[in-house]
């Protein structure tokens, strides 16, 4: 993971922190950034970054940035963070032009292939 997608990781989940799942998310990654190696200093800094203060945030991913690079341990602990945190995709239908809809419609996602027969011509 390079600092990039560490800075954008560690600013969403400042941005989701006002709602109970983000807040927990949030929390989550400041305990692992307080856990292992790193001065005392750099853990005091963490616990106090404000999720809404943006430079703040900045600073807090530049910092977990360098102990990722640092600590082999503590970047796969942060990869894993990240996926256990992975926001869920949105998804959006849309049906138009001279589409016909007669009952059900489905959303569905992935590798998923519909065989049968052709609906009946009216």
């Amino acid at each position: 993971m390079d600092p990039a997608a560490i800075a954008t990781l560690v600013t969403a989940a400042a941005s989701g922190a006002a709602g109970e799942a983000g807040r927990r998310g949030w929390e989550s990654l400041v305990g692992l950034f307080r856990r292992g190696r790193g001065d005392g200093q750099d853990v005091v800094q963490a616990e106090l970054v404000d999720p809404g203060d943006e430079a703040a945030v900045r600073g807090l991913a530049e910092r977990i940035a360098e102990r990722a690079a640092a600590d082999p341990e503590f970047h796969r602990a942060l990869e894993d963070w990240a996926r256990a945190h992975r926001p869920a995709p949105s998804v959006r239908n849309e049906i138009s032009g001279n589409a016909q809809v007669s009952g059900h419609t489905f959303q569905a996602g992935g590798d998923i292939t519909f065989n049968g027969p052709p609906p009946p011509v009216r």
